[in-house]
């Protein structure tokens, strides 16, 4: 201990340097995610050491840099738009500058809370207020619309008892076990190594998380998903081609016919399996879909295709009894709408319209086409409806693209689902890693939901998750083949305590008990005299209070 307090002095930064290296490596491509359960620990025995407010901003400053810098790097500089928005995308791979400064600056100053009156805190207290790192990662991922891949849930999804505290508070809470877990196993350390003045409630957090993990663990052996609960299934095939080039990953209309050699010789591998559905998860051309093929009202080629010809080729292709999924843009009414079109025997005979678009990605803000920043070619429109889609027995309901990312989506439009489908495609980054990302995302929207989810992108991860977000069957990224599964259609279907509640309560009570220690300190360092609140803070000191 000796030895490790000089080298503290030497190089006070190291510990949060070192919990954001730990944090790095557990995430897409690295993968080290057992780390996620230690990795926070050198970063709170930091802010607990440390006395000087400042180099604590200082250190937690640090920390964010690493990250966020490292998530940036992954996302934001790979990132790769259509040609005709350059400008866009040179603003996106310039703004993970500000990015970076905001999330450090945003989590350093929030870690700063843990500085009040922290020396008189118990274990459990010191335990529970540094959860209030879970609260600022609820935050950056609520401002940047549930686009934060810094979240550690995603590192936790790999732990089947961590991942299922998603269907109680949703990933947020999943956050906070992950940091709860780090702070009791840093407090249990402390006990180990500290010779004298030790006190086994330093136990207790660590206590905590291991009744609660084991209860997690035991639930879900006690409970496995009951096939026999099934009344049938629907049997679905998943399309996924890593092709990027575009003369050959998208069909085009000549003569008056839409020809698709690569998705024709997918689609007849696909029926080889017999599918009640097949899913190509992207348009199989390139622009919307319209009444005509008609583009004379337009300075350039928008409608790409339009439904007589498309009936023709699925007429040629498709059998009758069989419905084809694709995600396609659509021109009606005048309005450009992102959607799942369901096609059965030549004619699009049911749709999910896109409620939540994603700025820049689905239209450009006005601010931005004032600055002349144009990130699309059209503007969607936003749907208003979240009615599922019969397919036979199946009622399946629908997430489309950046909508895997909101839980809100999830429960809204699971409701009645007996399956939801979330089809997506991150073509715009030259990487693997959002993709990853985007997976983990089906896996906790599963949970928090308690469906099964069909995870389809087409350039992969495609995956068949279950209720408990375990990834049943799988095709990894960037190959190419056909993802073949069974899905039941149960005859009841649960409802999570998180489908009624939300994270909301969760987050009341951890910021409220954050306040209120944040209060007494507030009246201890005024010396007020409230006799109750001196009997409290005598349960927290070891000193008595001034007279």
């Amino acid at each position: 201990m000796h030895r490790f307090s000089q080298l503290y002095e030497r190089f006070p930064y190291t510990l949060p340097i070192v919990s954001a290296l730990a944090l790095v490596v557990t995430l897409p491509p690295f993968d080290l995610w057992p780390l996620v359960l230690v990795a926070l620990i050198p970063l709170y025995l930091f802010i607990y050491r440390e006395k000087d407010i400042y180099r604590i901003f200082t250190g937690v400053l640090f920390f964010g840099l690493i990250f966020s810098g490292y998530l940036s790097y992954i996302t934001l500089f790979s990132f790769n738009w259509i040609p005709e928005a350059h400008l866009f995308s040179s603003v996106v791979k310039l703004f993970a500058i500000p990015l970076v400064l905001f999330m450090s600056v945003t989590t350093a100053f929030g870690i700063c809370l843990l500085k009040t009156e922290k020396e008189g805190l118990q274990p459990l207290e010191r335990v529970l207020l540094f959860g209030i790192f879970s609260v600022i990662e609820w935050v950056i991922g609520n401002v940047f619309i549930g686009f934060n891949y810094g979240s550690l849930a995603y590192a936790a999804n790999h732990i089947s008892a961590l991942r299922f505290m998603a269907s109680i508070g949703g990933a947020f809470l999943v956050s906070f076990m992950v940091v709860f877990g780090n702070a009791a196993i840093a407090e249990a350390l402390r006990f180990a190594f500290r010779p004298k003045g030790r006190h086994v409630v330093s136990l207790i957090p660590l206590g905590i998380f291991s009744a609660i993990i084991g209860a997690s663990f035991a639930y879900q052996y006690i409970h496995p998903i009951d096939p026999t609960t099934q009344a049938s299934s629907i049997s679905v095939a998943i399309i996924q081609d890593s092709t990027r080039k575009e003369s050959a990953a998208f069909g085009t209309v000549v003569n008056g016919s839409f020809q698709f050699p690569l998705l024709e010789k997918r689609v007849k591998e696909a029926l080889v399996l017999h599918p009640d559905i097949i899913i190509y998860p992207f348009s199989p051309w390139i622009g919307a879909i319209g009444d005509t093929l008609d583009n004379s009202g337009f300075t350039k080629d928008v409608i790409g295709m339009d439904f007589p010809i498309f009936k023709k080729w699925l007429t040629a292709h498709i059998p009758p009894e069989t419905t084809l999924v694709t995600w396609d843009t659509h021109f009606a009414d005048s309005e450009y709408w992102n959607e799942i079109n369901f096609w059965r025997n030549g004619e699009l005979v049911d749709s999910y319209r896109k409620r939540k678009l994603f700025p820049f990605m689905d239209y450009t803000p006005q601010w931005a086409a004032n600055l002349g920043i144009y990130s699309t070619p059209y503007d969607g429109t936003v749907g208003t409806s979240t009615s599922p889609v019969s397919v036979g027995k199946a009622v399946i309901g629908n997430l489309v693209c950046s909508e895997v990312s909101r839980p809100d989506s999830a429960q809204e439009n699971g409701k009645t689902a007996d399956v939801l489908f979330a089809i997506g495609s991150e073509a715009m980054f030259t990487n693997s890693v959002p993709n990853e990302f985007n997976l983990m995302n089906a896996q906790l929207r599963a949970v928090e939901s308690k469906r099964m989810v069909i995870r389809a992108n087409k350039f992969g991860p495609s995956a068949l998750i279950d209720e408990y977000g375990n990834i049943v069957k799988k095709i990894p990224y960037n190959q190419s083949g056909i993802l073949f599964v069974e899905v039941p259609i149960r005859t009841e279907h649960g409802v999570t305590f998180y489908s009624l509640v939300t994270e909301y309560p969760f987050l009341i009570l951890l910021v409220g008990y954050v306040a209120f220690l944040w209060f007494l300190g507030f009246l201890w360092s005024r010396k007020i005299k409230k006799p109750w609140f001196f009997w409290f803070l005598r349960l927290r000191r070891s000193k008595e209070p001034p007279k």
